[in-house]
């Protein structure tokens, strides 16, 4: 037997058409019929720059935004999932984004670091951006780096390997 309110939860919290009607042993055309039906809505930002279907309990922060409009950019459809979810935005209704934002560095070794915390996130990648908006910096990490604590140096003296592979690796996604 379906419970709809679950399916109705599942999608309110993020998750895909297609991973609730795994969850149910139905198809995603099911699930999208349930939900429908149900008139609930997540927010959608599309091409158009304009936001639909607002339920979230906070605001998507200004790095939400920034990202959600880098991906539009990029020709992607991005979803804001609201407060409390595992991670901060669904692309193109299946890739689960983390996103990290930090301006404020720690000094280790005498060099200026970013730290990233990942303790309990799940995400297809993680975009870890650094610096102000004006001008950031962006690396895009798949969810195979298993890391649950980055530290990015501010101001590296050369580029590492991590950095020449997730650096503005924009297309990863």
């Amino acid at each position: 037997m379906l419970n709809k309110q679950l399916v109705i939860n599942y999608y309110k919290n993020g998750e895909t058409l297609e991973v609730i009607g795994k969850k149910f042993n139905v198809s995603r055309q099911r699930i999208h019929q349930i939900i429908t039906k149900s008139n609930i809505k997540r927010e959608i930002i599309t091409n158009s720059h304009q936001t639909k279907n607002l339920t979230t309990h906070k605001l998507p922060s200004l790095s939400e935004k920034w990202v959600a409009n880098k991906l539009i950019s990029l020709g992607h459809i991005a979803e804001f999932t609201g407060y409390n979810n595992e991670y901060d935005l669904l692309i193109d209704n299946k890739f689960k984004i983390e996103i990290k934002h930090r301006t404020k560095s720690y000094i280790k070794n005498n060099n200026y670091y970013y730290q990233i915390n990942l303790y309990k996130k799940i995400f297809d990648f993680l975009i870890i951006i650094v610096g102000e908006l004006d001008n950031p910096t962006c690396y895009i990490l798949p969810s195979s780096i298993k890391n649950y604590y980055f530290s990015v140096p501010v101001n590296p003296i050369f580029d590492t390997t991590f950095q020449r592979m997730y650096k503005e690796a924009w297309n990863q996604i």
